[in-house]
């Protein structure tokens, strides 16, 4: 490519990626949304946008960072999960074009990026070298489809990103709310069926919140407090070969 500036080199040269390479990961703005593969296009030049970042269920919302030369250059690749292309800035020193996923058959500049700390803590500015780019949301838009576009870099919130791992998103994402603790009904609970004579006070030592009961075992004899457990499961279709069951 042509001569970069100085302080490009510079930055790029103490460059240190934001994340474990070649690791799935999400690539967040502040506002929770997600840089993902537009349409979930394959072709060449798909456009890279935002998106809700609870909507993870598909390879085109993760990329991966890759290290792009010798290490002590300080450049890498991000590369779609989903086709393997790589950020692109088809614009060269113009802005507001934007960022595209193009493949890496042609090694040039404008495939590579380098990270800088921005100034909220955890999140990192996004720069290409080719022209020293910022990846940044297009009109500081937080509206799903939202254009991801090259800038001069402004110390402003959308040109932060943070980099999530894959695992760790999923969990943030998802509606997860604690239930409470319980247990699975295997075969102990069969071996308890309603005949037996004990088989409430094993279910209230089990279930209940405040019950009381006396256990003797092998000739000695406790008294336990109950557990107060509020989950169950059960295989309600396990069984054999053969094996008939009904509601």
């Amino acid at each position: 490519g042509s001569e970069r500036p100085k302080s490009c080199k510079l930055f790029a040269s103490m460059s240190a990626p934001p994340c474990v390479l070649d690791t799935p990961l999400y690539i967040l703005s502040p506002c929770g949304k997600c840089a993902h593969l537009h349409g979930e296009e394959d072709a060449d030049g798909a456009l890279v946008a935002l998106w809700d970042a609870s909507d993870n269920q598909g390879d085109h919302m993760r990329w991966r960072v890759e290290r792009a030369g010798p290490q002590g250059e300080g450049y890498f690749h991000i590369v779609s999960c989903h086709t393997g292309q790589a950020w692109c800035n088809p614009g060269g020193s113009s802005d507001g074009v934007g960022v595209a996923a193009m493949d890496r058959v042609r090694e040039d500049d404008s495939l590579q990026v380098y990270f800088e700390p921005a100034e909220k803590q955890g999140y990192w500015y996004i720069l290409f070298r080719d022209g020293c780019k910022s990846a940044h949301v297009l009109c500081e838009s937080e509206e799903d489809g939202a254009a991801i576009a090259t800038w001069g870099k402004e110390s402003r919130p959308h040109h932060w990103w943070r980099f999530e791992p894959y695992t760790r998103i999923c969990s943030l994402a998802w509606d997860m709310r604690w239930k409470g603790f319980g247990c699975s009904l295997a075969w102990w609970a069969n071996a308890l069926d309603p005949d037996r004579k004990d088989s409430k006070k094993y279910a209230d030592l089990l279930f209940s919140i405040d019950a009381q009961h006396t256990l003797s075992y092998e000739g000695h004899e406790e008294e336990l407090p109950s557990l107060g457990l509020n989950v169950v499961r059960y295989n309600i279709g396990g069984g054999g070969l053969g094996n008939k069951w009904s509601k």
